[in-house]
């Protein structure tokens, strides 16, 4: 899955190092900027001869399968997830799935996969009609990708009907990256219940630290903002200031 960043020099003077996307190293330890970490997936993400990042790019390539899968509020979500997994440079250098094919068929057959970065054994929680299906494929990742987001929502909207929209796409955000519907319980649960509907004290749990739900929503916010600025449209009510304020504290 998507790794954690590590906030690189100023990009004016050295580009960041790649190896930083993935880096567990310092993420905890030192401080991240919004600037630091949209300026690092800008440059290696550039358009070119083929960028290190791939994530934007699998959307742009799938933008009309995200939305013909997707229903329209949820179409900003989904297409920000398939870009921050598919930014996964350890496993999707350049975009390319043959490393992913030879860990999945001779290391480890229930690996994260595709531009979803999927694992096989998650298909049956959120579409079993796709079971067996080639998670490489494109459409197949979109469309699992985006009925674990509906699930989500739909769980959201039933258990908690008066949640807000800005709150309900963070939440989204988190889940993304769930690989079972007991873990996706767990993230939903742990913001209403555990936290009583408050970021700060969420995101300073335990479970948060070890889920690594601060880099989510950072990394999330940063392509959503990409999404924003090619077109994509906001679902009505969400608070993109409000959400940068709490994934970037010491940023605001």
């Amino acid at each position: 899955r998507a790794g954690r960043p590590k906030p690189p020099g100023p990009p004016s003077r050295t580009p960041p190092s790649p190896l930083s996307i993935s880096s567990r190293s310092t993420w905890s330890r030192s401080p991240a900027t919004y600037d630091l970490v949209q300026n690092q997936f800008s440059f290696f993400s550039a358009p070119g001869s083929g960028p290190l990042i791939h994530g934007r790019q699998d959307v742009l390539a799938n933008s009309e399968l995200i939305r013909r899968f997707a229903v329209q509020d949820m179409e900003l979500i989904v297409a920000a997830s398939i870009a921050h997994q598919a930014s996964d440079i350890k496993d999707r250098p350049f975009g390319a799935d043959t490393l992913e094919t030879f860990v999945m068929e001779n290391v480890k057959p229930d690996a994260s996969v595709g531009i979803a970065q999927l694992r096989p054994s998650e298909v049956v929680y959120w579409a079993p009609e796709l079971i067996g299906a080639d998670l490489l494929d494109p459409e197949v990742a979109v469309r699992v990708m985006t009925a674990k987001l509906e699930k989500a929502d739909r769980t959201i909207s039933r258990t908690y009907p008066n949640v807000n929209a800005t709150d309900r796409t963070m939440l989204l955000a988190l889940v993304q990256n769930d690989s079972s519907e007991i873990a996706m319980h767990d993230t939903i649960d742990a913001f209403f219940v555990t936290a009583n509907g408050d970021w700060p004290t969420l995101l300073a749990s335990d479970q948060a630290k070890s889920r690594g739900w601060t880099k989510q929503l950072r990394l999330m916010l940063v392509q959503v903002d990409w999404l924003v600025s090619q077109g994509w449209s906001k679902p009505a009510g969400l608070d993109r200031d409000r959400w940068a304020q709490i994934a970037f504290p010491l940023s605001n």
